[in-house]
């Protein structure tokens, strides 16, 4: 029986080899791309913060993106394929006892809190501004064709 024994550099070529054919496949091969847009509210910008855009891949991984006060996002990481889209809003109320869980800090009922004493001067809105078929994918029927290597834009005007 004879053995056959590879000496340590016929190795180091086979496993440089691998490496260099999986580098360079970039968005494609990972299956992610970025997606940009302007989200409008009644045709105008938001005004104001807490609007999120909610992309959902065919593989069920889900990337959202923070909608600026003048409406524009962008979202890195989205799935590449058939990409559901729906909303979300989150109140500077939800969000502050957001920071207080996340610290670890329990407040009392009553308690003076770090919050700022002045109301901000674009005042968002106490309840969401979303509509209910659009805050869940399943009943928003909002898609987008996400592809790699692409500019990928999604723009929409939520309604009344």
């Amino acid at each position: 029986m004879t053995t056959v024994r590879l000496a340590r550099p016929t190795w180091l070529l086979a496993g440089l080899a691998l490496v260099a054919g999986s580098a360079g496949c970039g968005s494609q091969a990972s299956g992610k791309a970025e997606v940009s847009g302007t989200i409008k509210l009644h045709g105008k910008p938001p005004k104001f913060t807490g609007l999120q855009v909610i992309f959902l891949g065919p593989d069920g991984s889900q990337v959202a993106a923070d909608v600026g006060e003048d409406g524009l996002y962008r979202a890195a990481g989205v799935p590449v394929g058939d990409v559901k889209v729906c909303f979300a809003y989150i109140s500077p109320e939800a969000i502050q006892e957001g920071t207080h869980a996340k610290a670890g800090r329990m407040q009392k009922p009553g308690a003076k809190t770090d919050a700022p004493t002045k109301a901000p001067a674009n005042k968002p809105p106490a309840e969401s501004p979303v509509p209910y078929a659009l805050r869940d994918t399943s009943s928003s029927k909002l898609s987008i064709k996400v592809e790699p290597d692409k500019v990928n834009v999604f723009d929409y005007d939520i309604p009344r």
